[in-house]
């Protein structure tokens, strides 16, 4: 994502209360986010590239929906210079076993260090940025 950092890849395992009842084995993933993180490696360029243009907009609005009060955030034409201020990467693929494949990648951003930046995926495609 810009940079060499690291990308954190959390796996959510079932619910214990799925566990204690027997439905599911504990640190077990379901065969859909096995194909969700397999149609992310198939599809790497292509949904970083949605998170790149996405992270531009999110700068952007923060940028207009929030007085700074200081020079540090001004308008950009890319997304590069954007990306290598983001750290903390993670790729998180939350616990389903039925409906379509999801994986959200999130981020810390200096223009909206409370919140941070993050982008939803359903198979693959980006269904909500915040």
């Amino acid at each position: 994502m810009g940079s060499a950092n690291a990308l954190t890849v959390c796996i959510n395992s079932a619910d214990w209360a799925e566990v204690l009842a027997g439905k599911c084995k504990e640190g077990e993933f379901t065969k859909l986010q096995i194909g969700a993180y397999h149609a992310y490696l198939r599809e790497i360029a292509t949904i970083e590239s949605h998170v790149a243009q996405a992270v531009l907009e999110h700068y952007h609005e923060c940028i207009e929906c929030i007085d700074y009060g200081h020079d540090d955030f001004k308008p950009v034409a890319l997304a590069a210079p954007l990306l290598l201020q983001c750290n903390h990467w993670e790729l998180t693929l939350p616990w389903r076993d039925a409906g379509p494949r999801q994986l959200r990648i999130a981020c810390q951003c200096p223009w909206e260090s409370e919140h941070g930046f993050s982008c939803e995926f359903e198979n693959e495609q980006l269904i909500r940025v915040e």
